[in-house]
């Protein structure tokens, strides 16, 4: 009897024994099936990551390209337009010089329809400006300020209502030339010195 329980019991231990190693056998195939699962899973997602930023980099690369020769033609041509304008006030600044040494009279009436023309030179009305060029004021602000007014071929003022002033090199010498002759003068005297000299 003590035999049968013997061998009974071996074989229960037997069959445990297989059981707990069919377990462990599946548990680590199941283990090698999720590594793989999970390598292959990676290297698609590895493989999706590189595709997208293939062509991610060719697509914002094609696009930045276009942006960047937009943004530098228009800086081309606000910088065409403003010298172009400098060039026109200093032109008017001189003939206005050439004028008062021949002591031309400015009161006929072509005189004055020109005179208005001129006028319009040097007062750059900023809006109006930003939107013959395409451009925000606070762009065309910007760009006088930090490319074309540390050059020397353009000088001039921002008023307070929306207006650059061009001012000529010439201007520079006769209001130096005025305040010279004066002496002392006051802020008033010197600010209606400066338009009639630079706007008249």
């Amino acid at each position: 009897m003590e035999g049968a329980r013997a061998a009974a019991n071996d074989a229960a231990q037997q069959t445990a024994a297989r059981e707990a190693e069919a377990e462990v056998a599946a548990e680590e195939q199941q283990r090698l099936e999720d590594e793989h699962f999970q390598k292959l899973k990676e290297e698609k997602a590895q493989q999706e990551l590189a595709e997208y930023e293939k062509w991610k980099s060719e697509i914002v690369f094609e696009g930045k390209g276009e942006l960047e020769a937009e943004e530098e033609q228009k800086d081309v041509e606000i910088k065409a337009f403003l010298r172009d304008r400098a060039a026109q006030v200093e032109a008017h600044a001189q003939q206005q010089q050439q004028n008062l040494n021949a002591e031309v009279d400015k009161h006929n009436s072509n005189s004055d329809t020109s005179q208005k023309k001129e006028d319009d030179i040097h007062i750059l009305v900023l809006q109006d400006a930003a939107r013959d060029l395409q451009t925000s004021v606070e762009k065309l602000v910007s760009f006088i300020e930090h490319f074309v007014l540390q050059q020397t071929d353009l000088f001039g003022v921002f008023d307070d209502r929306g207006k650059f002033i061009f001012i000529a090199k010439s201007h520079f010498q006769q209001i130096a030339q005025f305040v010279k002759r004066r002496g002392r003068v006051s802020v008033e005297e010197l600010a209606r010195e400066c338009n009639r000299i630079v706007l008249g």
